[in-house]
């Protein structure tokens, strides 16, 4: 369904409060998937990660209650 890493890396950031993970462009692809199907409301690209990864972006997502059965 969607990618495992993902999901455990957001369940994470959601159990530590901050609901923001790094995310590459495969990731958005799955955030933009997870928005249609309604287990996030939206996702917000906060900034570049720079220095450590060009590629990838730091991603504030709003999980819904449906995300909780992922």
């Amino acid at each position: 369904m969607f990618n495992e890493n993902l999901i455990n890396c957001m369940k994470k950031s959601r159990e530590n409060g901050s609901h923001a993970i790094n995310a590459n462009s495969e990731d958005i692809k799955e955030l933009k998937r997870m928005v249609k199907e309604g287990y996030i409301t939206n996702y917000e690209i906060t900034n570049g990660m720079g220095e450590f990864n060009s590629e990838e972006q730091e991603v504030i997502f709003f999980p819904t209650e449906k995300f909780d059965n992922l």
